[in-house]
């Protein structure tokens, strides 16, 4: 018989890079043009809004066909002259599609709520980067790259080159999107890789050299703790990862100075300095640490041969609902999933998620509920965090968690433990 075909999986990553170029105004041209574009469309569809019962796809075709002339020289009833590329336009159409679904998602859950929330507003400008579809650009040799801009009167081709990167072998690039700053460009460039000879977790499961890692989130200093197992639930190693102390203390002192300017301008009717740059100070630690944890995790199962991530589903155990204050660092968990996700899937590694509402706080070991002990010390800070049941079994609250979380992964695939 002929070897069964090894199954192939993709995943995307998005790099991104500094455009060094001598057009940095056609670039704004080019932004400005595709905003005013998107706003048209996404006033449009308020006028047609049965357009938005359809997918992005199917609307995108309904409004190019009453806003664009068609090969019979027919012109719609909606038609503006519109003199950009084709593709420039439908990327255009795209966006203002997406802004226009969510616009209405948002409306609709306001009405249905319970609750006197505000009604989302309709915007009156944008300002999004714009995506690049295909014959809009064109990658080069030795990290060049061409755009199609507008220069004010003519669309025509200019050249830039993005900064030093290590392009993954076999890899495809996709469609960028240009941001544009005051004095220099940002390119966002998705590259698509293979993973070869990918496996499901049910295949995982029949092999004995499998091995789980489950992972639990916390607010405190180790924002995770993660535990590996065998395939018969014994236990192999874990890892605690520190950073939400000093996650907490940045964030917090950008939180203060916004407060501060805000403060200021409310009571001498003024605007003192700009909060944007501490916003942005907060979103670049978020990032950072999010990507800084996920890959000490990733890390940390290639090197114990991991092949299975177990973690608990968003939202439902009580350990997130407890320490789900804003810029606390159990706030990260979305993102470090996300991030962890796709790292992992880099190195064939599966991540599941499984049920464990009510489930973190027994014992991993008997199964009875644990009494959790906290000892602090005297500037309230924690120093011990252990669990202990009935039955004398005792150990390290989150640790306790992590291993539920792995043994729950193991049964959930019908692992007798």
């Amino acid at each position: 018989m002929a070897e069964e075909e090894q199954k192939q999986g993709y995943y995307t990553v998005i790099y991104k890079r500094r455009l060094y170029t001598e057009y940095l105004e056609y670039f704004k041209l080019t932004n400005q043009k595709f905003n005013e574009l998107v706003l048209k469309y996404y006033n449009l569809l308020f006028k047609y809004q049965e357009f938005l019962k359809e997918s992005s796809r199917n609307c995108r075709t309904k409004l190019e066909n009453i806003t664009c002339i068609n090969k019979y020289g027919e012109i719609p009833k909606e038609y503006f002259k519109c003199d950009v590329p084709s593709r420039f336009r439908r990327s255009a159409m795209m966006q203002a599609i997406g802004q226009a679904k969510a616009y209405f998602t948002n409306l609709e859950k306001s009405v249905d709520s319970s609750k006197n929330n505000k009604l989302p507003s309709i915007a009156k400008e944008f300002n999004f980067p714009t995506t690049y579809y295909q014959e809009m650009y064109q990658y080069l040799e030795d990290r060049k790259i061409k755009f199609k801009l507008y220069n004010g009167t003519d669309w025509k081709w200019y050249e830039a080159k993005f900064s030093k990167w290590d392009i993954p072998e076999n890899a495809e690039l996709l469609s960028p999107k240009i941001k544009v700053e005051k004095k220099f460009v940002l390119v966002d460039i998705p590259v698509r890789c293979t993973v070869e000879n990918l496996t499901t977790i049910k295949e995982r499961m029949e092999d004995k050299n499998t091995r789980v890692c489950g992972v639990a989130f916390s607010g405190k200093n180790n924002i995770a703790t993660c535990v590996v197992v065998d395939i018969n639930g014994k236990f192999v190693k874990t890892l605690f990862i520190s950073g939400g102390d000093e996650y907490k203390y940045l964030t917090s002192q950008a939180m203060r100075k916004i407060q501060r300017n805000t403060h200021i301008a409310k009571n001498s009717n003024k605007v003192k300095g700009s909060n944007k740059k501490y916003w942005k100070k907060i979103s670049k630690y978020t990032t950072h640490f999010s990507h800084v944890i996920s890959r000490n995790i990733v890390d940390f199962c290639v090197e114990n041969e991991v092949t299975i991530i177990a973690l608990s589903n968003v939202r439902s155990d009580k350990i997130f609902l407890k320490y789900s204050k804003r810029f606390n660092p159990a706030t990260l968990r979305d993102r470090i999933t996300n991030y962890v996700r796709y790292k992992a899937f880099k190195e064939n590694i599966l991540v599941t998620f499984v049920d464990m509402t009510e489930k973190t706080d027994k014992c991993y070991k008997c199964g009875e509920v644990m009494e959790r002990k906290i000892r602090k010390q005297t500037n309230k800070k924690i120093i011990e965090d252990k669990a202990i049941c009935k039955n004398g079994h005792q150990a390290d609250y989150f640790f306790n968690c992590a291993m539920n979380i792995a043994l729950g992964c193991l049964r959930k695939y019908d692992k007798k433990i």
